[in-house]
């Protein structure tokens, strides 16, 4: 199998070892960004398809992937009933026609009814593997029919190892891995990509120390974060990266119990909102809101509450 170069997750690999010869119609595979979802799935893609030739997986014709749209930023329902239609062809090669749908967190009411329909009652040896972020997003009734592989991060000890090894200098696996929150795929991103990620850095640190100032200086923040974020190519990426940031630094940076909790609170609803309608800076922004209206008023109305915090 062709997922040597992941680092642990070695339960979850006996299991997809073991699952070859009768595998499920569905499998997601979970965590955060870097930690190996994709790679473990292709992986086993590959496997399924008995495929040896060293070719790019892509390029396999019984193998389709779906990912969000560059300009939408979404995984929209008519990529899905598309994707859907070309699993119903017979196989080219084998046996088998597998599809891989990458960030299924962010597919949308009526795309994630199309898979549902599609893994539920699947064509014979038609197998779906998802990637997602944030599992609690996705549909409870397409969660029952998938197989859940949970990947957690890794030791730091074992990614500054597996960094040194491709080349990288102590100095450098030094700076990168304590951000990078256990995934080895982010340290490595950290240190392919050092200005972008210093750029986000400091955006996260700026949030961070304002936080701990007035609601105007947070406000002013989270705009500056917004306006930068919203320039690069892909914001969904750019905003999970931000807040998984200020996630690490946070602790260190707010020593108040109170405020780290209450900027804590603000920093998961942002991770919720990312990809969805909601934008990211709302958590932030709502949760100092309220907080200034409970010191103030010592209650907060009912009806400046959001319905969808």
């Amino acid at each position: 199998m062709l997922w040597e170069e992941i680092i642990g997750h070695d339960e979850i690999k006996r299991v997809l070892e073991r699952s070859l010869t009768h595998p499920a119609p569905g499998y997601i595979f979970c965590g955060p960004s870097g930690i190996g979802k994709s790679t473990l799935a292709r992986g086993f893609a590959r496997a399924l398809l008995d495929d040896s030739s060293g070719k790019s997986l892509d390029l396999h014709p019984d193998f389709l992937t779906l990912k969000r749209d560059p300009d939408t930023k979404q995984l929209g329902a008519d990529a899905v009933r598309e994707l859907v239609t070309q699993m119903y062809l017979s196989p080219a090669l084998g046996q088998r026609r597998i599809a891989l749908i990458q960030e299924a967190d962010l597919l949308n009411a009526t795309a994630s009814n199309a898979l549902l329909k599609a893994v539920e009652e699947p064509k014979a040896n038609n197998i779906y593997l998802f990637t997602a972020t944030s599992y609690e997003r996705m549909p409870h009734t397409l969660q029952s029919r998938l197989v859940r592989l949970q990947l957690h991060p890794r030791a730091s000890t074992d990614i500054s190892e597996w960094l040194i090894g491709l080349g990288y200098s102590k100095e450098q696996v030094q700076d990168a891995v304590p951000l990078a929150g256990g995934c080895p795929g982010r340290a490595k991103r950290i240190l392919a990509e050092p200005e972008l990620w210093q750029t986000r850095k400091r955006l996260a640190e700026e949030l961070l120390t304002a936080c701990s100032n007035t609601m105007g200086a947070r406000l002013e923040a989270l705009q500056r974060m917004k306006k930068i974020i919203e320039k690069e190519a892909d914001s969904i990426e750019a905003w999970k990266a931000c807040v998984h940031l200020a996630m690490r630094l946070a602790r260190s940076r707010i020593p108040d119990p109170e405020r780290f909790a209450e900027v804590a609170q603000g920093l998961i609803l942002s991770w919720h909102f990312i990809g969805g309608s909601v934008s990211p800076e709302v958590g932030l922004e709502w949760t100092g809101v309220r907080t200034s209206f409970i010191n103030e008023l010592r209650y907060l109305p009912s009806f400046l509450y959001p319905m969808y915090l």
